[in-house]
């Protein structure tokens, strides 16, 4: 528990790409082990698959079962590979002036403090999944689950000036807090669906909210 792939501070992330997966997080031979690796900030872009959660069950250390995307589970119960942990759902997204927001659900456990960092990306296009991955970091929330599930959640950041994010495809990222462990994170999720097709438009402040679509 507590290894870290990447960082919260720029310059601490790593560049993938151009690779069929980015990163594989799997579990040995009966796929029940836990998992306690995070994945935060990194370049990764141009891969077939970004985060993959899976099961090596001949021990060669190559995924052979749960390749490619996981599906959530209500309770975010599952055994395996980083726990499965379930991945934060955008439901749509609006902008106004140079402020995005995006509107999401997450239904997460794992946590000793209930709180999770939500991550999220703008890309230029999706993965051969139709997934997304995080070639831009847009910005982190941490979100508070002591209540259990929770839907219609905000996360509003700040574009540069000169962003243009009206063709990107984006997607998010959900990581356990974990302050008892050596970084203060455990396991990462793998990338949410990613959410594209967003006629986002540039409106001044003073006009009130952009164009909002659902994913």
């Amino acid at each position: 528990e507590g290894n870290v792939i990447g960082g919260t501070t720029p310059g601490s992330e790593n560049h993938i790409y151009t690779s069929a997966t980015a990163i594989q997080i799997l579990s040995l031979g009966s796929g029940t082990e836990g998992g306690g690796t995070a994945v935060l900030r990194n370049f990764i872009v141009g891969n077939d698959f970004g985060v993959d959660l899976c099961t090596d069950t001949d021990f060669d250390i190559v995924c052979d079962e749960n390749v490619g995307p996981d599906t959530n589970d209500l309770g975010d119960v599952d055994l395996g590979p980083n726990g499965y942990l379930n991945k934060p759902v955008i439901s749509s997204i609006s902008q106004q002036g140079n402020q995005i927001t995006f509107t999401y659900n997450l239904d997460a456990i794992g946590s000793s403090v209930d709180q999770y960092r939500v991550d999220f990306y703008a890309n230029d296009q999706d993965d051969s999944f139709g997934y997304g991955q995080s070639q831009r970091f847009l910005g982190t929330e941490v979100v508070d689950l002591s209540g259990g599930a929770a839907t219609n959640l905000t996360a509003t950041f700040t574009l540069g000036s000169t962003t243009d994010i009206t063709s990107n495809v984006f997607s998010s990222l959900n990581t356990i807090i974990e302050p008892s462990s050596t970084y203060g994170f455990g396991s990462s999720s793998e990338f949410g669906t990613v959410v594209n097709d967003i006629p986002i438009t540039y409106l001044p402040a003073s006009q009130g909210t952009g164009v909002a679509v659902n994913s």
